[in-house]
């Protein structure tokens, strides 16, 4: 009899041990599928991102139309060049914003002028505070320095080498000369780690010309703040982000 309640009581144990790592195992297995789901339903919010062959994910618009018209240019020691960022985070909750946009514009809207702050409208359509800080340890990862923020987390601004926002974008930064003209300018598409990606809207610095993807939601700006126009490759024209320091 004693030896069959030690059995009893080992086989019981036994039991308990196996259901606490099915459990653990479940609990990983959960949380992994939340994460995997999570970047999923991101990417379905910022279509168009496009994985890249070095496992990270480009965010399209910001090549120049016709750079291939452009002769390339050999320019001594390029790499120290500095350059200036701005990170345009977008929405997470774009439809949302809209209605809340136009609710309060809304003269027979219950929400009519019934304005939040720029936090509490990033609090509640995005972007989030996550992506936000995350994106910015990932650029501070890259040595790249932090030179601005913003209180409703749409954009961050970062300083480094051309050599430092190659590596952090995984891009190339050329020189070129169409004619007369000569202008720097990315040669693909910035790359992003894939959980940071379809936070982003847009990347203006990487090249003279501002990219695409930036005109969609807001005009790029020159080092003195003012709107800077000048005509593209094709002729038409564009707003240039112009980096002066």
């Amino acid at each position: 009899m004693v030896f069959t309640a030690k059995f009893l009581r080992m086989a019981n144990e036994i039991v308990r041990s196996v259901a606490r790592s099915l459990l653990s195992r479940k609990i990983v297995l959960s949380a992994m599928l939340t994460a995997a789901a999570s970047i999923v339903s991101s990417w379905a919010m910022a279509p168009g991102l496009v994985p890249s062959g070095s496992g990270l994910v480009r965010v399209p618009g910001h090549i120049l139309p016709n750079l291939s018209q452009a002769a390339k240019m050999a320019t001594p020691n390029p790499s120290n060049q500095p350059l200036t960022l701005t990170v345009i985070l977008r929405r997470s909750n774009p439809a949302g914003f809209e209605e809340y946009l136009s609710a309060i514009y809304n003269p027979h809207s219950a929400r009519f002028r019934r304005f939040l702050s720029p936090r509490q409208v990033s609090d509640r359509f995005g972007p989030s505070l996550q992506s936000y800080d995350g994106l910015l340890a990932y650029l501070k990862s890259k040595d790249l320095k932090i030179s601005g923020t913003s209180a409703n987390r749409m954009t961050l601004t970062a300083r480094g080498t051309r050599a430092q926002v190659e590596q952090a974008f995984d891009v190339g930064i050329h020189d070129y000369q169409f004619g007369a003209r000569k202008f720097y300018a990315n040669d693909r598409d910035p790359g992003l780690p894939a959980q940071y990606a379809p936070a982003v809207q847009a990347v203006q610095g990487l090249s003279e010309f501002c990219p695409a993807a930036a005109r969609v939601s807001q005009g790029c700006l020159s080092q003195s703040g003012l709107p800077a126009e000048l005509p593209d490759l094709a002729g038409d024209n564009r707003r240039v982000h112009r980096d002066r320091t």
